[in-house]
């Protein structure tokens, strides 16, 4: 890969780390828009909320991001679970994730979908290995951010497609999740100041009116920098948002 007319990339040969940084810096002189630029690791979580966007008229919806929902499929392990990058609370967050983004598409009207036959063999897959998971899981040993919240989040979205489950460490990830909300109001993300809750909107999914987070949704960042929570977000209102 070489820098070609107006620092265009081309895919010949592998770029060398200096040839990408050369390239970016000069997208960013040469470009306002570049002074936005920015970057994040790619995560199986993320990415399986961002599979779960599909945009249309009716009946018929495209998924907005198939690719997305292509890489979550060749991720997807022997076992049926997606892999931890930090804890064990992260393989359980990813694996949760994917298996809601495969049961979404499951129910879903979207234009190329996986036949069904395909689509409950790897909802069993994944939900055997979640239930593995989640039988070997201490929640109060967890030092997973956030966990207490979007945990409890997956598996309430996940009862909604009929997949339960049912683990020694339920009762204290609810007190754990109890305790973290004590104090939560709706007002809290529907105000205009920003809030650290907003990192995590997809943990109040049927829980609030994301109709009133708007507000909070940049062109340049989406909600909060958050691809999952942008995704919930764009998944849950009233009327697209075009930004």
């Amino acid at each position: 890969m070489t820098l070609g007319p107006d620092h265009m990339l081309r895919q010949e040969t592998c770029p060398a780390p200096i040839e990408i940084i050369r390239h970016i810096i000069a997208l960013h002189d040469e470009h306002e828009s570049a002074s936005r630029f920015g970057s994040f690791s790619g995560a199986v979580y993320d990415t399986a909320w961002l599979s779960m966007i599909s945009k249309g008229d009716g009946e018929r919806k495209d998924p907005l991001f198939p690719e997305c929902f292509a890489h979550l499929l060749e991720s997807q392990q022997d076992d049926g679970a997606w892999g931890a990058t930090a804890s064990q609370a992260d393989g359980i967050l990813n694996t949760l994730a994917g298996l809601l983004a495969l049961a979404h598409r499951q129910r879903s009207s979207v234009s190329g979908s996986l036949n069904s036959k395909s689509l409950d063999w790897r909802i069993e897959r994944g939900s055997s290995a979640i239930q593995g998971l989640l039988q070997d899981w201490d929640p109060s040993q967890s030092l997973q951010v956030g966990s207490e919240i979007l945990i409890p989040s997956l598996l309430r979205q996940l009862k909604s497609f009929d997949i339960h489950f049912r683990f020694p460490g339920h009762s204290a990830l609810m007190d754990l999740h109890n305790q973290k909300l004590r104090k939560f109001n709706p007002t809290l993300v529907y105000s205009a100041k920003a809030t650290t809750l907003l990192h995590a909107l997809e943990a109040f999914v049927g829980l609030i009116d994301l109709d009133q987070a708007a507000h909070h949704c940049s062109e340049v960042s989406g909600i909060l920098g958050s691809p999952a929570a942008t995704a919930a977000y764009l998944m849950n209102t009233s009327i697209w948002d075009d930004r």
